[in-house]
């Protein structure tokens, strides 16, 4: 059975549905509110389903623990175990921990001075680690003409570094140590 209501209903104490009894709001039902025995849901299938507020935030059952919380003109922040993983502010996001991305990492800034900067107190590291022994760690230096103009290839498979300018190698330290310039092979031992 349904019951219609139309304008301003009071209610003094509280309203109980059981299992699957949905609220309905909308004209045409566009919003329901229910529990379906094993889960609550909020369901909108017209428009927009949104939350408004000055501060809206998501917590746990007992309100100890934070998940999301996002403030007006301030930004957002995501929590793990109540502990703020990321934010976002008014220049950019902050990450508190380890950022992993499985696919390539972009980073754009197309008007100004791109730059990746670490700060540590001790020793800063940055790692290129292949998964693979077959394989090679590269950096590159690139431009709107060629996006390798510049390389910097540890092989993993030969055991050694090579140098490129302008698109070529240039030189190569092999896994000997010996310093090869204009050739990929060492005739003499300069290490």
């Amino acid at each position: 059975t349904a019951t219609e209501f139309h304008g301003t209903l009071a209610v003094g104490t509280s309203v109980t549905y059981g299992d699957n009894e949905k609220a309905y709001f909308g004209n045409g039902l566009d919003m329901s509110i229910f529990h379906n025995g094993n889960h609550s849901k909020i369901v909108n299938v017209t428009g927009e389903l949104r939350l408004d507020g000055d501060i809206i935030k998501l917590k746990n059952k007992d309100e100890d623990e934070n998940y999301i919380t996002c403030t007006d003109t301030a930004g957002v922040e995501l929590y793990y175990a109540n502990s703020k993983k990321f934010e976002t502010t008014n220049t950019g996001a902050v990450v508190t921990g380890i950022l992993t991305a499985t696919g390539n990492l972009h980073a754009d800034n197309y008007y100004a001075n791109s730059s990746l900067t670490l700060n540590n107190n001790a020793n800063v590291s940055v790692n290129l680690t292949s998964t693979s022994t077959s394989g090679s760690s590269r950096i590159f230096f690139g431009d709107p003409d060629n996006s390798l103009v510049g390389r910097l290839l540890y092989s993993h498979n030969g055991d050694y570094m090579s140098f490129f300018t302008a698109g070529s190698e240039r030189f190569r330290i092999d896994s000997n140590g010996r310093v090869v310039i204009g050739h990929t092979q060492a005739s003499t031992n300069y290490g």
